[in-house]
């Protein structure tokens, strides 16, 4: 992982995309006995086994979700099942009508030349932001709620909705 800032590692994941750019970026805040991961990020066997050699003989007390889009909460079910921290997030995603992909450009998800290593766009299929409506949080947070995250430290959640329903800062 990369030190992204004091105390905060980046573990990017291998889904590079126009919403991911490079990959969507999970981060570990903390070390050694209290680590809060944020966005544990898509459902890919490689970027769990990437997060679990990161956080390496180090605890992980609590699975921060920012919001429940496919590239954000799928792999909290399975690294709450490694570690067993709890997930925390505003709630399940709302109604699902937010965007309409209708009036979106054609090439609208589609990975950007760099991403697929040349100058040239690829002809994969276009990918859509998609929604991960099976997430349910362990805890429920709203706007003040704060999550202990270690020994003199923790988080405070303020709910930002507008990317998502259940869009939420920590």
């Amino acid at each position: 992982p990369a030190e992204v800032a004091p105390g905060v590692r980046r573990v990017i994941a291998e889904n590079p995309s126009k919403f991911t750019y490079h990959g969507t970026g999970t981060y570990l805040i903390g070390s050694g006995s209290s680590v809060a991961v944020v966005d544990p990020g898509p459902r890919l066997d490689g970027h769990l086994d990437a997060l679990l050699r990161a956080l390496a003989g180090e605890t992980v007390t609590a699975i921060l979700v920012t919001h429940c889009h496919a590239d954000h909460s799928p792999l909290a079910a399975r690294l709450r099942e490694e570690t067993g921290a709890p997930t925390y997030a505003f709630g399940p995603h709302g109604d699902t009508g937010e965007v309409d992909l209708g009036t979106l450009p054609d090439d609208f998800g589609r990975p950007p030349p760099d991403a697929a290593g040349g100058d040239t766009p690829t002809n994969d299929p276009p990918l859509e932001e998609g929604h991960d409506l099976a997430f349910r949080p362990d805890v429920e947070c709203r706007t003040g709620d704060t999550v202990a995250a270690g020994p003199g430290w923790r988080v405070t959640a303020i709910h930002t909705p507008g990317h998502t329903s259940n869009h939420t800062c920590f």
